[in-house]
């Protein structure tokens, strides 16, 4: 059994060496990456707080004037007012808006175990149209031009300055699996350029 497990262990090992040499530097690159995108950390100055275990199980009261959050890999820019409230919190009641140069204005609404990605104002109407909620949303819908993921772990805590902190498990599995040559969120740089490519 223990000669078993050794020869596993050794496969494994002569697979990721093989990756690394395949890809070179490039290999490397993706890891760091993928290690920073276990994490996001944020500062600003607000009042309140959150405590989330992914979208759908969440509560808090909070709102802050501006804030500065590294989702990851990537360096967000500067966001505005952002504000957010919940009735007994996800999955009863939950809804956040932020704003800022950049994204102009995002919301996520998550109501009864289902998220509406951005309610903006002039589609308030899709609250009664329950095809427009999804159980699932797509994760890069509706992470796109937000500064919180899907699956993040974590809280926010404003009283004058503060702080924010995640980590994400989706990220945390993909950090691991890449070692092995396997990228499911698609975020390494050869995957992007086959995306890109259509392929």
């Amino acid at each position: 059994m223990v000669r078993g497990l050794r020869s596993r262990l050794a496969v494994w090992l002569l697979i990721g060496c093989a990756t690394v040499f395949a890809n070179g530097c490039t290999y490397l690159e993706n890891r760091g990456a993928d290690f920073a995108d276990q994490f996001s950390i944020g500062f600003g100055v607000g009042l309140g707080g959150n405590i989330r275990a992914t979208n759908y199980l969440q509560a808090g009261y909070s709102g802050t004037v501006i804030s500065f959050r590294a989702l990851g890999r990537n360096v967000l820019p500067l966001v505005g007012p952002s504000g957010e409230a919940g009735i007994f919190g996800a999955p009863i009641f939950h809804y956040r808006t932020m704003s800022s140069s950049e994204f102009h204005s995002e919301s996520r609404l998550t109501m009864l175990g289902c998220t509406l990605v951005n309610p903006s104002e002039d589609s308030w109407h899709r609250w009664g149209d329950w095809t427009t909620w999804s159980a699932l949303p797509d994760r890069q819908e509706f992470e796109n031009r937000y500064d919180r993921r899907l699956w993040d772990i974590g809280f926010s805590a404003f009283l004058g300055p503060g702080m924010e902190f995640d980590i994400n498990p989706l990220e945390i599995a993909d950090f691991w699996l890449g070692w092995f040559g396997l990228d499911i969120v698609r975020d390494d740089v050869a995957g992007i350029e086959a995306v890109a490519d259509g392929s």
